[in-house]
C-alpha cells in the first residue's frame, strides 16, 4: 500500500462542486465474466458557505445497497480540518465509517494526517459488507523544504484488519536538485505486518535514484535498491516519442544477485503508422518482438492513412498550399500534403486543443486570414479545420478631385470601395496616394471622403496575376451638390 493524504478542500463562497453519474456497474473487468449488471447510482456535492466553511454530502446507491452521509470542510487559524461520516445499508446489514482529516501548507513547511474508521459491515459501491476491510487507518506526514535544492519528507501509517492483523509502515525520502538537469531521490522505508497467526513480517528498503536529462528529450535515470534479499540495480535510457513525426527509443539493464536482465525498444511515428521493435532478456532468456498499427480516416471529401486514432482527430486544410508546417499546442506535428491537407490523429477528445499553421511557410504572394484556430473534437470523432488562404493582390494608384477646372488630391481623406458585399479602404496620401488590397476584378461602386466632402465613382480593377498593379490616375468628378 502507498500512503497518502488528499484534502477535500476549501471551495469560495456560492462555489459548488459536484457529479452525479448514473450507469450500469460492471465487475470483473478483464475476467471472463465482466458483464454489466445493477443499475448504480453515484453522486456527489459541495457547496461553500464562507470562506472558512465548506459543506456537501455523498450518496452511492445499487440493487439492495444505499450508502452516504454528510462532509464538512473548516478553515482554521493555521490549516484546514475535513470531516465526513456515512452510513450504509446492504441487503438489511447496517455499517458506520467516519474520517478525520488535517492539512497545514505553508511556504517551507507542512504537515497533515487522518484518521479513518470503518465498521465490521460498512459498505459501499467499492466495498462489499462481507469484505475483509482495515476497520482503522491512520496516517501523519509532514514535509520541508530546505532551501531551493533540497525537500525532505516523512510518512508514517498504522492500519488494523478486520481479521486481527495490522501494518504499520515509515518511510523518510529526500528530494536533493545536483543540477539543472541532475536530481538525486533518496528513500528509506520500514515496514511491519503482524498476521492473525502471531507472525510478523518485516520489510526494510533503501533506494537511491538518479535523473539525468542530458538533452532536450533524453534522459536517463539510474537506481538501486537495498533490502533483505540484496541489491538490485537498473539503469534506463530513454528518449520518449515526438509529438509529430519522429521516433523514440529505451534501453534497461538490471542486475538482482546473480541475474542480470534488459531490453530495448525502438518506436518509430510516420504519418501513416506506428512500428514498435522490442528485445527483451530475463533470467538469460530473450524474446524479439515487432508491432506496428496504423489506421484509415474518412474525412473532408477523402480517404488519409493515419497511426492509430486514439481519442479526437482533425483533418487541416490549407487549400492548395503543400509544404505548410501544422502545430498543436505550440508543437509542430507535421506539414500539410500535395493538395494542402494534414491528418492530426492525436486530439483530446471534448478538449479545447490549439491548432495553427505557420503563416512564413506561405509563398509572398499568399495571405490567411486567421493562422490559428481552438477546435474539441468528440471522443473517436472528427473535424474539418479549414485556413482559407487566398493570392495576395495589391492595387495602387492617385486619386484627385475635379471640380470645375480645378484638381486637388483629397488629402486628409479616406477611399472606400465596395465589392461582393465587403468594404475595401484606402487612406489618401498628401498627393492623392491609394493602396488597397485584394479587391476582386470587375467594376465596383467607389467613394472618396475628405474635408471638402465626399465623390462617388466606378472603380475599375483589372484582372491579372501581377501582386502589385498600378491603377493609374484616377479622377472623381465633384457634383454641383457635393461643392462645399
Amino acid at each position: 500500500m502507498v500512503p497518502y493524504y488528499q484534502s477535500a478542500g476549501l471551495l469560495a463562497p456560492g462555489l459548488a462542486e459536484y457529479g452525479y453519474h448514473l450507469g450500469f456497474r460492471r465487475d470483473g473487468l478483464g475476467t471472463t465474466d465482466s458483464r454489466y449488471r445493477d443499475l448504480t447510482f453515484l453522486g456527489r456535492h459541495r457547496v461553500g458557505i464562507g470562506d472558512r466553511l465548506t459543506l456537501g454530502g455523498s450518496l452511492e446507491a445499487s440493487a439492495g445497497l444505499v450508502s452516504g452521509g454528510p462532509q464538512l470542510s473548516l478553515g482554521l487559524a493555521a490549516g484546514e480540518l475535513d470531516l465526513e461520516a456515512a452510513a450504509s445499508t446492504e441487503n438489511g446489514v447496517r455499517g458506520f465509517a467516519g474520517s478525520l482529516a488535517y492539512s497545514f501548507s505553508g511556504r517551507r513547511f507542512s504537515a497533515g494526517g487522518s484518521v479513518t474508521a470503518r465498521s465490521a459491515r460498512f459498505a459501499n459501491l467499492g466495498l462489499a459488507a462481507d469484505a475483509d476491510r482495515p476497520v482503522l487507518e491512520t496516517e501523519g506526514s509532514c514535509g520541508l523544504s530546505a532551501g531551493r535544492r533540497l525537500s525532505l519528507a516523512l510518512q508514517a501509517t498504522h492500519t488494523e484488519q478486520h481479521d486481527g492483523g495490522s501494518r504499520d509502515r515509515i518511510q523518510l525520502s529526500a528530494n536533493l536538485r545536483l543540477a539543472s538537469r541532475a536530481s538525486l531521490f533518496l528513500i528509506a522505508s520500514d515496514s511491519r505486518e503482524a498476521e492473525m497467526n502471531g507472525l510478523l513480517r518485516t520489510d526494510r528498503r533503501l533506494q537511491a535514484t538518479l535523473h539525468l536529462s542530458a538533452f532536450p528529450g533524453l534522459t536517463a535515470r539510474f537506481s538501486g535498491e537495498l533490502t533483505a534479499d540484496g541489491l538490485r540495480s537498473t539503469a534506463e535510457i530513454q528518449k520518449p516519442l515526438p509529438s509529430g513525426i519522429g521516433y523514440g527509443y529505451r534501453v534497461t539493464a538490471g542486475r538482482a544477485g546473480e541475474q542480470t536482465d534488459g531490453g530495448g525498444e525502438l518506436r518509430y511515428q510516420g504519418s501513416f503508422g506506428l512500428y514498435e521493435l522490442s528485445h527483451q532478456t530475463s533470467a538469460g532468456v530473450g524474446a524479439t518482438s515487432f508491432h506496428t498499427a496504423g489506421g484509415l480516416v474518412a474525412i473532408g471529401g477523402g480517404v488519409y492513412a493515419t497511426r492509430p486514432i486514439q481519442s479526437g482527430f482533425a483533418l487541416v486544410q490549407v487549400p492548395g498550399v503543400p509544404g505548410v508546417r501544422v502545430y498543436r499546442s505550440n508543437q509542430e506535428i507535421g506539414r500539410t500534403g500535395a493538395r494542402g491537407d494534414f491528418l492530426v490523429p492525436d486530439l483530446l477528445a471534448d478538449y479545447g486543443n490549439r491548432l495553427k499553421i505557420a503563416d512564413q511557410d506561405l509563398p509572398m504572394d499568399y495571405t490567411v486570414e486567421a493562422g490559428e484556430k481552438t477546435v474539441a473534437p468528440p471522443q473517436r470523432g472528427g473535424m474539418v479545420v479549414r485556413f482559407p488562404v487566398w493570392r495576395l493582390r495589391a492595387f495602387k494608384g492617385k486619386i484627385v478631385l475635379r471640380s470645375g477646372g480645378e484638381e486637388r488630391a483629397p488629402y486628409p481623406g479616406r477611399l472606400t470601395v465596395t465589392a461582393g458585399g465587403k468594404d475595401f479602404t484606402s487612406p489618401v496620401g498628401t498627393a492623392g496616394e491609394i493602396y488597397l488590397e485584394n479587391v476582386p476584378p470587375g467594376e465596383h461602386p467607389a467613394v472618396v471622403e475628405s474635408d471638402g466632402g465626399s465623390c462617388a465613382f466606378r472603380l475599375i480593377v483589372p484582372e491579372g496575376e501581377t501582386v502589385l498593379s498600378d491603377l493609374g490616375r484616377l479622377v472623381c468628378i465633384v457634383s454641383q451638390e457635393a461643392r462645399p
